[in-house]
């Protein structure tokens, strides 16, 4: 809701930060969970595959 000269800027910057901040947010809810368990799928492949 930026008015003024420089209200076209404000907006701007408003949809990066909220477009910024629903992107961390899947990245933290989503990615970050998946890529842990697929390490330890891969660990657990790997430790079980070792003839010791």
């Amino acid at each position: 809701m930026g008015r003024g000269p420089l209200g076209c800027d404000r907006n701007s910057m408003g949809t990066a930060v909220v477009g910024g901040m629903i992107f961390a947010t899947i990245l933290g809810i989503f990615l970050i969970p998946v890529m842990y368990c697929l390490v330890v799928w891969i660990t657990a492949r790997f430790k079980k595959n070792k003839a010791f």
